[in-house]
């Protein structure tokens, strides 16, 4: 069902011009696939929801897509390829980190979040970087949400028991004072470059 109402808003999408239905049908396909590799692993196709990780997956080669497949009938839709994917790769990758759900990975619940959440960071700090260098002002705004996501997920789990509640969020205020700087900065830069 998933895969004949993805096929319905890709044909429409492509048929109409129309960037949301896109959308709609990019993350129907996905979850029609999550769902195939979840039953192929040998668990329930309908937890697919459970298993995120199918996702990073997905989603990294929906951002790479317009990379080698050119639509030049479609131009505009080749920021919504690069949005959904980005969206939904970080938004696995802050899933598994956050709360550690069952992996195909035979590590720790502790290590799963460590790793995933460093991952997080490193990632989506190269995703505003890419986004800021490219011009791609939708994967330069997801990496930025991404990136404070992951820093206070990271922040939180490390430093939660180890300090005191008003130290905690002082250096929650702070950092977050620095951050709006940098983001200041950083639009700045982005304010000559078209979306």
């Amino acid at each position: 069902m998933l895969l004949a109402w993805a096929a319905l808003a890709l044909a429409l999408a492509y048929r109409y011009g129309l960037r949301l239905m896109l959308g709609a049908g990019l993350l129907l396909a996905m979850s029609y696939l999550a769902a195939f590799f979840t039953a192929r692993f040998g668990y329930h196709w309908a937890d697919f929801g459970d298993r995120p990780e199918n996702f990073l997956l997905l989603g990294g080669c929906l951002f790479v897509l317009p990379l080698w497949v050119k639509h030049r009938q479609h131009a505009e839709f080749v920021p919504v390829y690069r949005l959904v994917g980005a969206l939904t790769f970080f938004a696995a990758l802050f899933s598994v980190a956050s709360t550690g759900v069952p992996t195909y990975l035979p590590w720790t619940v502790e290590t799963v979040e460590r790793v995933y959440g460093i991952a997080g960071l490193w990632l989506s700090a190269g995703a505003i970087w890419l986004g800021v260098a490219r011009g791609w002002r939708g994967v330069a705004n997801t990496g930025t949400w991404f990136f404070v996501a992951f820093l206070f997920l990271r922040l939180f789990q490390w430093l939660w028991d180890e300090m005191p509640r008003y130290a905690f969020f002082a250096l929650i205020g702070a950092l977050s004072v620095a951050l709006v700087m940098a983001f200041q900065q950083m639009r700045t830069r982005m304010a000559g470059v078209r979306p």
